[in-house]
């Protein structure tokens, strides 16, 4: 049950450290040509998942660098903070297209009220997308 309330927490915060990296020029508008992989309300969820499991989308989050050649340029702290925030993004999308073995959506994720989280953890599959997520966001935050 703890573990979900992390899951939850990450979901919160997701939505509150968003856009932490100050861009700008070729950098900024090479970061705003992906910025459908992260948008989850720009569309329906059926779609947006077809977006997240895109090969843009999916380059981003092997090597946000690579995928980002115009922001070579960056300062290691910048870049790290740019890594952070893509695998930040990455996270909650993973919470956010998750699904039961059902096919439904994780509880948990759509509704961020705390009773969906018993359902939540009921279910192996969303509580490995919860795994995933989580060590997503604490991989370039260790240090």
């Amino acid at each position: 049950m703890k573990f979900a309330y992390v899951a939850l927490g990450l979901v919160a915060a997701s939505a509150a450290l968003a856009d932490t990296v100050s861009l700008s020029g070729d950098c900024k508008k090479a970061f705003a040509d992906f910025e459908e992989c992260g948008n989850t309300e720009a569309a329906k969820v059926d779609d947006f998942v077809k977006i997240y499991q895109s090969d843009k989308c999916q380059n981003l989050y092997k090597d946000p660098i690579a995928a980002l050649a115009k922001c070579n340029d960056l300062d290691d702290e910048t870049k790290d903070k740019l890594i952070a925030d893509v695998k930040f993004s990455q996270a909650y999308n993973v919470l956010y297209t998750a699904k039961t073995e059902d096919g439904k959506a994780c509880p948990l994720y759509r509704n961020n009220k705390a009773d969906k989280v018993k359902d939540t953890c009921a279910s192996k599959a969303c509580t490995s997308a919860s795994i995933e997520a989580y060590k997503l966001f604490v991989e370039d935050n260790i240090e």
